[in-house]
């Protein structure tokens, strides 16, 4: 999530997601911590980089803070500073990778909106969500037609994301537990 990882809290024309602004709230947080820093990603993305070279891994995954590059949601002008942190950092996840074998995968939704569209739409819960969805499959077909041919590869889908569960005993009422723990979470 970038909240936890880019830090640069309203840095360059980024505009407040929900996290930041949870964060903010007195006592939602544990020593009333805040992502304002966080990794520092957004000032250190290169020495980021040159670690995961250094592991020798073949994969690097990023995601792209819809509040950095639209900072009102969709009520509101383009970040163009937002636009050039994410084209530099794939100009340089590009240049490592093909040298190096390292394949980027971009998160496009990691649980942090625009605080606008919190408040404007309550997240997933409102029944307007429908539109959004419809404008996210449009980007989906205008990256298929317009990049997609242009031999960068690559591929769009999605990443399900779920937590696994154990027993903490070997009782029924605890099979059923994580049962629904797993249903609720992953088998939707």
């Amino acid at each position: 999530m970038n909240h936890m990882v880019e830090g640069a809290y309203l840095e360059d024309g980024k505009g407040a997601s929900n996290w930041d602004v949870f964060c903010h709230v007195p006592g939602n947080i544990m020593n009333n911590e805040n992502g304002d820093v966080a990794d520092d990603h957004y000032h250190r993305y290169l020495e980021d980089l040159k670690i995961v070279q250094s592991l020798g891994v073949n994969a690097y995954r990023f995601s792209i803070s819809w509040a950095r590059i639209l900072p009102r949601g969709r009520f509101g002008e383009i970040n163009p500073r937002g636009i050039m942190f994410y084209n530099e950092i794939i100009e340089n996840v590009l240049l490592r990778g093909n040298l190096l074998g390292i394949q980027s995968f971009v998160t496009i939704h990691h649980n942090d909106i625009p605080q606008e569209l919190e408040d404007r739409y309550g997240r997933w819960l409102s029944p307007q969500i429908h539109i959004i969805i419809l404008w996210c499959f449009g980007i989906v077909e205008l990256v298929r037609l317009n990049f997609m041919h242009m031999k960068h590869g690559g591929f769009i889908g999605i990443v399900a994301d779920a937590l696994m569960y154990k027993l903490l005993r070997d009782k029924e009422w605890d099979r059923q537990a994580v049962n629904r723990a797993l249903a609720f979470n992953l088998y939707w």
